[in-house]
């Protein structure tokens, strides 16, 4: 039934086989039953109930000591923990999967632990090792004969290489990879394969081989019903139409794959594989906006760079604005990294108790571990269900959010504001300028040189008493080059600062950014931005309005002061430290409080601002 295309009717089928198997007490079949069962149930995107019957297979296959089995059950629970975005996790239990020796007709879940781990070795900036467990896996694929795998490994090894740069190796083993997918029968990896392979051949200026391999991949996915196939096809086919300058081709490309991309994140709910999607989903912005961006060049007065904002927030806010909904119920208290810490500790307490119940014990001291394990499986499942809430992207992930033109966002400015957002990423680094006045695009050099300056900066912060003002100065002037220099221009008159940032640019304090003018013997005297305008951080544009619009009650001041959209730094409007004249009002007007009139001003606050003034 799971083969012929009929998953549901496979999980009843085999539902009853674990009900049957437990009435005549064969407690490993029961366990290789789940297994089964939790495999099933992953390919239907359900993470957390494979992960609950992976996890109970674990627990009997370890008392009954089948260390085969146990090893094929967590290469599936590895599977998941990967497909969750929890590459720390996958890696724990992957890397025991593989130390247990292969015994037989356990090779190929052998090799596929393997890839994953690999995968997730990837995924962890683990390179050298994931071209490893690729290579293992592929040697082990064929010395036991089995094509399809060598086929997988060989995908692994030609993505390494190709984000290596190593095109030419990676071209090769795509070929490979794609004349043995072809031969096993498995088109819908072979139409991924395709689409990858498609464009390394557009890396390498193979034009021709490129667009044969993106349209086949592309007619595979959409006859075989296989959508993010189908959008990485149109990705390809999108890229390849904007290097040979076909920029409207490219750009209907681009929008055949956001229908895609809608397609799939409406059908996608909480327990779905969602890692990949997102990855996917923010290249197809970043791609439409580099599109429309080229454009710009070609029909300068045609809106494009209003076209290209919009898609940038579109990509940006598409799940901002889900989180901040009030119907997705109370937010966790816990960080994300807490919780996955918890789950990891609750999950090597599971496994000890698991093997402290192997040695003899009498029949008070096993039922006393009995309920022991039962806790803390209990605890760890509490532990997966509170990351899951954690997960910004895991309340409402299939509705439509709501998205903000240029337009709307220059109606919404103030006098003497700006707002100031970013885009890096690896097809585009841009900086878009909306003012009252309309918007502007500016090219920034590319998001690596910009990650260097900014990494430079933070560095130099660490030291920069010991260093001194001129080399702080130095790099501080360096990356105001980078971001701003190209809007210096727009920023004549202006008193305030929304700032949208995207990448490394997170990390960076923009009040510390120095502008290049003379001057700045000491730390007190350089230029600081701080000193020039009233900077806030926003999540993004559409979020900044959404939560302004939600705070209609308040004054309309406080909300375009962005007293629920972020955080503010240097506030012009308070010139003087403490004991010189500064007022109460100015000072909680500078500190945003979340609700305004709600909340006073933050105490011992003005004291810190007092003495960072004075340094």
């Amino acid at each position: 039934l799971d083969l012929l295309g009929r998953p549901r009717e496979s999980l009843a089928a085999q539902r009853e086989s674990i009900a049957l198997q437990g009435e005549l007490g064969r407690v490993e079949s029961v366990a290789l039953a789940r297994t089964n069962l939790g495999s099933a149930l992953y390919r239907l995107g359900a993470l957390d109930a494979a992960a609950e019957e992976f996890a109970t297979a674990e627990q009997v296959l370890r008392r009954l000591g089948k260390t085969g089995q146990l090893a094929l059950v967590l290469s599936n629970l590895g599977a998941v923990w990967l497909a969750r975005g929890e590459p720390e996790l996958a890696v724990e239990v992957l890397e025991e999967a593989v130390r247990y020796p292969v015994s037989t007709g356990t090779s190929d879940y052998r090799i596929r632990a393997l890839l994953t781990l690999g995968n997730a070795y990837q995924d962890l900036g683990r390179r050298a090792e994931a071209v490893a467990c690729a290579r293992e896996a592929e040697g082990l694929a064929r010395e036991t004969d089995f094509p399809h795998l060598v086929g997988l490994a060989l995908e692994d090894r030609a993505e390494y290489a190709a984000e290596a740069g190593d095109l030419t190796a990676a071209a090769v083993r795509f070929a490979e990879s794609v004349e043995i997918l072809r031969r096993a029968g498995d088109p819908e990896r072979l139409a991924a394969v395709l689409a990858r392979s498609a464009d390394t051949a557009r890396r390498r200026r193979e034009l021709e081989r490129a667009a044969a391999e993106a349209s086949e991949a592309r007619r595979l996915a959409t006859a075989g019903g296989f959508p993010l196939r189908e959008l990485d096809a149109s990705v390809a086919l999108a890229r390849l139409a904007r290097d040979q300058g076909e920029l409207p081709r490219a750009r209907e490309e681009v929008r055949q794959a956001l229908e895609v991309v809608e397609r799939v994140r409406a059908g996608l709910g909480a327990g779905s594989d969602r890692r990949s999607f997102l990855a996917r989903m923010r290249e197809v912005y970043e791609l439409e906006v580099a599109i429309e961006l080229e454009l710009d060049r070609k029909e300068p007065a045609a809106g494009h760079p209003a076209a290209a904002f919009a898609a940038a927030e579109r990509g940006r806010a598409r799940w901002l604005l889900d989180l901040l909904d009030p119907a997705a119920g109370p937010r966790p208290s816990s960080s994300a990294a807490e919780l996955v810490d918890s789950s990891a500790r609750l999950r090597g307490a599971q496994g000890r108790l698991l093997a402290r119940r192997q040695a003899p014990a009498g029949d008070g001291e096993q039922k006393r571990l009995e309920q022991e394990l039962d806790a803390a499986a209990r605890d760890l499942a509490a532990a997966r269900a509170a990351l899951d809430r954690a997960r910004p992207n895991a309340s409402g992930f299939g509705r439509a959010a709501t998205t903000i033109t240029a337009e709307t966002v220059a109606r919404a400015l103030a006098p003497g504001e700006v707002l100031l957002e970013y885009v890096l990423g690896e097809e585009v680094a841009v900086l878009f300028v909306v003012r009252r006045e309309g918007i502007t695009a500016h090219r920034l050099a590319p998001a690596p040189e910009i990650e260097r300056a900014v990494d430079a900066l933070l560095a130099e912060m660490e030291r920069a008493s010991a260093l001194g003002a001129a080399a702080f100065r130095e790099r501080a002037v360096a990356v105001h080059r980078l971001l701003l220099a190209a809007a210096a221009g727009e920023l004549v008159g202006v008193t305030r600062l929304l700032v949208v940032p995207d990448g490394p640019l997170h990390r960076l304090p923009f009040a510390l950014l120095v502008d290049g003018g003379e001057g700045g013997a000491t730390f007190g005297e350089l230029a600081y931005l701080a000193k020039r305008f009233e900077l806030v951080r926003l999540p993004s544009a559409a979020v900044w309005r959404a939560l302004a619009e939600r705070s209609a009650a308040s004054s309309l001041s406080a909300a375009r002061a962005g007293s629920v959209a972020g955080s503010a730094f240097g506030d012009p409007r308070i010139a003087q430290v403490e004991g010189r004249g500064s007022s109460t009002a100015a000072t909680r007007r500078a500190l945003l409080d979340f609700e305004p009139g709600a909340l006073g001003a933050l105490p011992g606050s003005r004291a810190e601002a007092a003495e960072v003034a004075r340094w």
